[in-house]
């Protein structure tokens, strides 16, 4: 039993030593790919050597120095527009070329609208004929409120308030009493040496109550009486103080001239006021009412059906008002004027071409645009926008044109930003008023705005200020013991300024204009891996160099020596 438990142990053992001498190869091969790499990715003249820290000297000298953020854009014109048509039909006038100037509200186009001009006039008669129908009803809403053409005196009421009442009703009665006319016979040749506003005496017969006449009309022509020639002279008597009827007879007498019969007075009107439309009595004249002429109400009617007829009516002609004034606004679509004052860089259509259908949309014409001035937009960083603001200058450099210092203005600073991984920048607008010529709209341009500037100021490298605001300038002889500074410098204290990325401003200090400066420069470390293992050196002991014993023992335990000493034995 015992040989049986042993003999599964010893295989297992077997197979850990295989298992160790592969893991042994693939180190092995791990390492001389990355020596390889090491290899050839670093410069050979490299050493295994580590640069300490050097330095040079720096001049302290006046120069104009400036803070400034840098950004770019692409140019675009002050405006631009797509001229385009929205009707169809053939172009009749084109008044441009391409490259030509024009002015806003100069005339480009003129397309045929002799189609349209066709549909205006059917959308003009369709107006008219429902602005008849509206009148109409119009008229009938008026027609609601009944009035008298003359003024008189209610003498009957024959409807009452809430009566429903047809076109034609009888309402009221009215009689005009205040004047009554009389016609009587005169011989003729007496009545011809009569005329019209002569006044006489009219004598009431029964009574002998004389009142006064006037002439109102005489007959042209001859008629006979009892064998006589005869003319009728119509007189009018006023009535206002009453006494006088229908009934009532008189004579008339111009002094000598007497008439040759009585006559009867007739009132001077007398008619029956009736309803023009259907419609519900709403209020109504009283009896014996003095009526005024067209402003005294003698009736009141309400129609619902009218009052929607009229609803209908007046949808009707807005809808035609509507449709007619679109379609005349139309007209203008077939007259094309230049939107803005620029120069024609596209032109697409010329005389005779014929535009397409209107469900295509619109068509391009032309482009205009205005390059009085070129503008761009640069984005800034949300850390920088506030450093900025409107009319601050900003140069301008085009690479495509080998061309700098070319001015430009910020003419608008957008508060809305662009968010990308957690940084948002700003849209900042620039204008370059005065262009070069050969500046041009699609080009792509740097931008330096310049933040602060300080001029003719002493400066000194950046890196020659240490820590504490201390600068070490070369040494006069009256370094003292206690100073720090690198041999051959001393230490003094400065007051710093305006600074970039080279030059820092020195505001104070015992510092003046060609003083020499201890400017630091960085600690260079190199190494040559490839040749350290070559010789049999690697980096952080680890010995045996791909040239010597790398590979030794190959069937050694993991823990023994691998290649020799590896690092100490890898355990």
């Amino acid at each position: 039993m015992e040989n049986q438990t042993l003999e599964p142990v010893k295989e297992k053992n077997k197979k850990k030593k295989g298992k160790g001498k592969k893991t042994i190869i693939i180190i092995i091969a791990v390492l001389l790919i990355a020596a390889l790499l090491i290899y050839f990715f670093l410069p050979k003249n490299q050493s295994n050597k580590v640069t300490g820290p050097t330095y040079v000297e720096g001049k302290a000298e006046k120069r104009t120095i400036q803070t400034t953020l840098s950004s770019s854009g692409t140019l675009q014109p002050a405006d631009s527009y797509n001229v385009t048509a929205s009707v169809t039909g053939d172009i009749l006038e084109c008044t441009f070329e391409e490259g030509d100037t024009v002015n806003e509200d100069d005339l480009l186009y003129v397309i045929d609208s002799s189609d349209m001009e066709n549909t205006i006039d059917r959308a003009q008669i369709s107006y008219d004929k429902t602005l008849r129908s509206y009148n109409k009803i119009v008229d009938s809403l008026e027609d609601l409120n009944v009035y008298s053409d003359y003024d008189g005196v209610v003498i009957d009421v024959y409807v009452e308030v809430g009566d429903e009442i047809q076109a034609g009703t009888k309402i009221a009665q009215l009689r005009d009493s205040d004047t009554m006319h009389l016609s009587i016979p005169f011989a003729a040749a007496d009545a011809n040496t009569l005329s019209v506003g002569q006044v006489g005496t009219a004598i009431i017969d029964g009574s002998f109550e004389s009142r006064s006449a006037t002439v109102t009309e005489i007959d042209s022509f001859e008629s006979h009486l009892d064998g006589r020639a005869i003319k009728y002279v119509e007189v009018s008597v006023d009535n206002k103080s009453g006494g006088i009827f229908n009934v009532t007879q008189a004579t008339v007498n111009f002094g000598d001239i007497a008439c040759l019969a009585s006559g009867t007075f007739e009132y001077n009107k007398e008619a029956t006021i009736s309803a023009k439309i259907s419609g519900t009595v709403l209020s109504v004249i009283s009896k014996g009412d003095r009526v005024k002429a067209d402003s005294t109400l003698i009736c009141a009617l309400e129609s619902e059906t009218l009052q929607d007829n009229f609803k209908d009516a007046q949808a009707s002609l807005d809808d035609a008002q509507l449709s007619f004034d679109n379609t005349k606004e139309k007209l203008d679509d077939y007259t094309i004027e230049a939107p803005i004052t620029g120069t024609v860089i596209e032109k697409y259509s010329k005389v005779g071409d014929t535009l397409g259908s209107s469900s295509q949309g619109q068509s391009t014409l032309a482009i205009i645009y205005d390059l009085s001035y070129l503008k761009f937009d640069m984005a800034l960083d949300e850390l920088d926008i506030s450093k900025v603001a409107v009319g601050q200058k900003v140069m301008i450099s085009c690479d495509a044109l080998e061309m700098n210092g070319i001015e430009g203005e910020i003419t608008k600073v957008s508060v809305v930003g662009t968010t990308s991984y957690n940084s948002t920048s700003y849209p900042v607008t620039v204008k370059i008023y005065d262009p070069p010529q050969d500046l041009l709209a699609g080009m792509n341009v740097d931008a330096e705005l310049i933040l602060e500037e300080a001029v003719d100021v002493l400066t000194i490298p950046t890196a020659a200020v240490q820590r504490g605001n201390v600068v070490y300038v070369k040494d006069d002889g009256t370094k003292t013991p206690e100073d720090t500074a690198p041999e051959g410098y001393m230490s003094i204290k400065v007051e710093t300024g305006l600074s970039n990325d080279n030059y820092i401003e020195i505001v104070s200090g015992d510092l003046e204009e060609g003083d020499t400066v201890y400017v630091p420069q960085a600690v260079h470390v190199t190494t040559n891996i490839f040749e350290q293992m070559a010789s049999g050196q690697m980096p952080n002991g680890m010995q045996g160099g791909m040239g010597g014993n790398m590979g030794g023992n190959m069937g050694a335990r993991p823990s023994g020596n691998m290649g020799g000493n590896m690092g100490g034995g890898m355990r």
